[in-house]
């Protein structure tokens, strides 16, 4: 059959362009992409100037071209459904009637007129119409501000329309390839909502009420609590304090993961403290794009109670009230005040008041943003240029001489030496599952060690000889590579796209790991979509939790007898229908420290675990097989070399099963915010897990995208919350697709060491005040270290960072080994 492909063509590149524009808002709405290929190859002129497309995302980035229309396939069969009409068109709406936005809206819109007595707006958020919204990036992803929400809602509330209560921000829009539709609505009865579409259901991102607005000569005398009967407030300024610089403020936000571009850069300089004190600049942010002013200038005084906060990435989760009294006119003048867990705004021109926000609550950017869900694939690789060659150490069945690998590497520690692992079956289609444990390995090596350059080649059956000698004799910084006789793969993540469907489930399912905290989460998970009965499997005897109607059994999974004893607990259960092992040991430590033992500890749970799994399973008729892995098989975790090795054979037992048609699907899961294994981190542990760029998530979160992971039919899926910006700084070329385009490296030599230290600590640092006493431990400076070579080619050592450094000194070290390089490269010349 042929595949899907969207042709469309227009008469001039212009007109091609603003179609464009109208088909992806069509397909933002729902329209489903194969009707739309369908429709438009049976009922579309063929016209000078043409686009050819076969997914909607690549709308986003498609160049009109010109000239005869190649021969392209014809896509299958589907329904004729109403395209957008030609821009030279006229346009009709049979059913409602629409107008301009609103006198007065604060964002550009269409006015739907409905029989309802309800207020709608419409508008389509896209970064090809509005790239202004790409100024505001959060952990590494395009997130439409909370002002742009409040903007709306005051478009649709009721006249006079400058004052709205009970704000809540529910779900944050997040504009990655495709564009958004929202709709405002302002009830009659003064609820105010702001929602978008995807297929049949609906999901909303604010809402709030219409309030009534004081009048601007009204006296300031009361509190700041922000009734409805009160004036507006006025803040008396806080004695003189040390302002931050326009490029400090945007310096800081950045290393909280928060980037933004030029139009979201309003504050001219700030004061921080509980009381913060900032100066707007309204020349930043360009012309109003539907009101009176631009929403950035909204965003920019939310910006400022971040100033009062601890150096934690937030977002806005609701404002018990906000009124605009007067005007944006004149220098502007914003006061924050945070009183326990809320904070006060107010906006001033001299003496006059011009807006005021009350009891404006955040939460923390980890429990605000969905994570990412991707799948594991392998896509064709060109090798790099020829360099050393490398020790081979040829891995043995079942990767049964790891003690033997675990003394290479510790002989090479003092004097590096490029290591590469050979394996064969670990990669699909997988013979060896247990060998793959040589790719999570190479993965952490290649964060913890990287003067090792360590890799783990797998070659696949009949390969020519000659491509595995090709592949030792490059240099390569992939540290996984598999060799097919098709060609040269490594490993990449690609995006899921979000499904708003619900996995249903049946039967009884078993969850090994069951009494931990993400058992039991996992276990309520599967009773409220469907299951019928759940055994909860751990090592010790233990209770379920309350209200939970669970059996317990206290088994070693990887007991001899564990097949027996599963099968007498599920003999008088339903018909079991899903299997979930999430059982997992951590045992922590930098390589050079862990033992074959060490090793064993965090395999056994995983991998045979798995195998007696499979024992007890492989002949039922199972809807799902989960295998609940971690993110460290994928990211090169350092000090965890064994738990990686764990976790990379997981996901090769799950390509295993699926190469012998059975079902599988293994969960590489980032950090989980409050539970499960992560519940027993230090605070130091958490900074610097998070300084690589993975944040918490909540588990109603998690549990959400593990609906998406296991319908998106993926073998391998990664589901983790990702600070795309701190993950960018080292992340593995597995990451490499979910990346933003790079920055390129600019600055002072001091400004880039700080971002650096800062992305580190999770923090600013107080100058002369040495990293250890900012929280720097041995594997933060590790990371610190690896991240300063990479940016500037140099070859510091730990040592360089340990003691009392602080940020002036390493910042010398730095210099000081720049000015070595380019003294040798003189004398090379």
């Amino acid at each position: 059959m042929p595949h899907s492909g969207l042709l469309l063509s227009a008469r001039s590149a212009e007109v091609l362009r603003l179609l464009i524009a109208r088909m992806r808002a069509r397909l933002a709405e729902g329209l489903p992409f194969e009707d739309a290929c369908h429709t438009a190859w049976r009922g579309r002129a063929r016209l000078g100037w043409w686009v050819w497309v076969t997914r909607p995302a690549d709308l986003a980035t498609a160049e009109p071209q010109s000239g005869p229309i190649p021969d392209l396939p014809e896509p299958p069969e589907s329904r004729v459904v109403d395209l957008p009409l030609y821009p030279f068109e006229h346009h009709y709406f049979p059913r409602i009637a629409t107008g301009i936005a609103p006198a007065g809206a604060l964002f550009p819109g269409r006015l739907l007129d409905t029989p309802s007595a309800d207020r709608q707006l419409e508008c389509v958020l896209d970064l090809a119409a509005q790239p202004w919204l790409a100024d505001h990036r959060v952990q590494g992803r395009v997130i439409v501000p909370g002002a742009v929400m409040i903007a709306l809602l005051l478009s649709v509330a009721a006249p006079p329309g400058n004052a709205l209560a009970q704000i809540e921000f529910v779900e944050p829009v997040v504009l990655d390839d495709a564009p958004v539709r929202l709709v405002a609505i302002g009830r009659t009865d003064g609820t105010l909502a702001v929602g978008s579409r995807t297929g049949s259901e609906w999901t909303w991102h604010a809402t709030a009420r219409t309030a009534f607005a004081h009048s601007a000569s009204a006296e300031a005398t009361t509190t700041t609590q922000g009734t409805s009967g009160e004036p507006p407030q006025m803040f008396a300024a806080p004695p003189p304090q040390e302002k931050l610089s326009r490029e400090s403020w945007v310096a800081h936000l950045a290393a909280l993961g928060i980037a933004i571009g030029p139009v979201f850069q309003g504050i001219a300089s700030i004061a921080t403290g509980p009381v913060s004190v900032a100066t707007l600049d309204n020349s930043v942010l360009g012309a109003p794009v539907g009101g009176p002013f631009h929403p950035a200038l909204l965003d920019a005084m939310l910006q400022v109670a971040g100033g009062t906060l601890p150096a934690e990435p937030v977002l806005p989760v609701g404002i018990v009230r906000l009124t605009l009294h007067a005007p944006f006119s004149g220098t502007l003048t914003v006061v924050a005040r945070r009183i326990q867990d809320a904070v006060d705004l107010t906006v001033q021109a001299g003496d006059r008041p011009i807006a005021s926000i009350s009891g404006l609550q955040v939460r923390r950017l980890s429990d605000s943003l969905p994570p990412t869900v991707a799948s594991l694939a392998w896509k064709p690789a060109t090798p790099a240029p020829s360099g050393d060659r490398p020790i081979v150490f040829d891995v043995a069945p079942r990767g049964s001489n790891l003690a033997e690998a675990l003394a290479l590497i510790r002989r090479h520690l003092a004097d590096p030496a490029p290591i590469a692992f050979v394996t064969h079956g670990a990669t699909p289609p997988v013979s060896d599952p247990a060998a793959a444990m040589f790719a999570g390995l190479a993965s952490a090596l290649a964060e913890e060690r990287p003067e090792l350059h360590c890799r783990c080649i797998d070659v696949a059956p009949g390969t020519p000889a000659a491509a595995l000698q090709d592949e030792l004799a490059r240099v390569c910084a992939d540290p996984v590579v598999a060799l097919r006789p098709d060609g040269r793969f490594v490993p990449c993540l690609t995006a899921i796209a979000p499904r708003p469907a619900t996995l249903r489930l049946s039967g009884s399912v078993l969850i090994t790991g069951g009494l931990g905290g993400i058992g039991r989460h996992t276990a309520a998970w599967a009773l409220a979509r469907g299951a019928e009965a759940v055994l909860l499997v751990g090592r010790t005897i233990g209770t379920p939790p309350p209200g939970l109607n669970a059996r317990v059994l206290a088994l070693d999974i990887a007991a001899p007898d564990a097949v027996s004893a599963l099968r007498t607990a599920l003999a008088d259960m339903p018909k079991l229908r899903t299997v979930v092992h999430a059982a997992g040991v951590l045992r922590d430590g930098l390589v050079e420290d862990l033992t074959q033992a060490d090793f064993a500890a965090s395999l056994t749970p995983k991998l045979a675990g798995a195998h007696t799994l499979h024992a007890l399973t492989e002949h039922l008729a199972l809807d799902h097989f989960l295998l609940f892995g971690s993110v460290a098989s994928l990211i090169g975790a350092a000090g965890q070399a064994n738990y990686a090795a764990a976790n990379a054979a997981l996901d090769a037992f799950a390509q295993w099963r699926r190469w012998q048609g059975l079902p599988a699907t293994s969960i590489a899961w980032g950090r989980w915010a409050g539970t499960g294994m992560a519940a027993g981190l230090t605070d130091l542990q958490t900074a610097r897990v998070a300084a690589r760029g993975l944040s918490g998530m909540t588990p109603a979160r998690a549990l959400a995208a593990l609906d998406a992971a296991v319908l998106s039919g993926e073998a391998v899926v990664m589901i983790a919350a990702l600070d795309l910006t701190r993950l960018a700084q080292a992340a593995p070329p597995v990451f490499a697709d979910l990346l933003p385009a790079p920055v390129p490296d600019g600055g002072p030599v001091s400004a880039q060491v700080a971002a650096v230290v800062g992305q580190i600590l999770g923090q600013a640092v107080i100058p002369g005040q040495p990293l250890i006493a900012c929280g720097l431990d041995s594997l933060m400076a590790m990371d610190l270290r690896n991240r300063l070579n990479r940016r500037f080619g140099i070859g510091l050592g730990l040592a360089d960072l340990m003691g009392g450094v602080d940020v002036a000194s390493l910042v010398d070290a730095v210099e000081r080994a720049l000015a070595a390089d380019e003294a040798m490269e003189e004398v090379t010349l």
